[in-house]
């Protein structure tokens, strides 16, 4: 009995309660910095043998992030036609000779006009694009009276002011801001969006054309 009730003194036994000496920091600090290199060199070939990934275009493709708000009015120049007007600059900003245009349609500048009047305010349409959607980008448009003196741009015709921020500006360039009536319903639309390779039916959602 007294055999089976002494603990073995074994080498494995040994093992469990011996220690190694306490290592110094400094020690400690140049075995976690060997482990972390190892990591990072095990990363950095792992990232070598993936396949390159395409760059992303720009989305700011001229200088004017950089330039304070800049302000259009259609009344400095004479319509190109009754139903759209290219805004055209009147400030003393220095402006880009390739700089993006939103265009305002007249019945986008009544339709802004009459509500204003009918709610007794001086509200601007703000245009932006975000991503979603069925074609991955969609319109959102919304009545604000806030400004980004450092990124947006106001667009006016007849009083009706239409604001974008720049990058949304880069997606819109060139287009035609309008208001179409139809029996299904009214909206304010963007329309022939050269940056659009195509869009849904509902006329909120489109795809970029790269």
């Amino acid at each position: 009995m007294n055999r089976l009730a002494r603990p073995a003194h074994s080498s494995s036994m040994r093992c469990l309660f011996s220690f190694s000496p306490a290592l110094p920091p400094s020690a400690i600090a140049a075995r976690v910095a060997a482990r972390s290199c190892s990591s990072c060199r095990h990363l950095s070939q792992t990232a070598s043998r993936l396949p390159a990934a395409a760059a992303a275009p720009p989305l700011h493709s001229s200088p004017k992030v950089q330039q304070l708000r800049r302000y259009y009015s259609a009344e400095a120049h004479p319509a190109a036609s009754s139903d759209a007007t290219a805004a055209a600059p009147i400030l003393n900003t220095p402006q880009s000779a390739n700089a993006p245009v939103l265009v305002v349609s007249q019945n986008a500048a009544n339709r802004i006009n009459e509500i204003n009047k009918r709610t007794n305010s001086s509200k601007m349409l703000r245009v932006t694009v975000e991503s979603g959607g069925c074609h991955g980008f969609q319109y959102k448009m919304e009545l604000t009276t806030e400004t980004d003196p450092e990124d947006d741009t106001v667009f006016d015709l007849d009083g009706a002011r239409v604001v974008v921020d720049s990058v949304s500006l880069d997606f819109v360039g060139g287009s035609t801001l309008d208001y179409v009536e139809e029996l299904i319903g009214s909206s304010f639309q963007v329309t022939n969006n050269p940056k659009a390779e195509s869009s849904c039916g509902c006329k909120t959602s489109f795809n970029v054309k790269f």
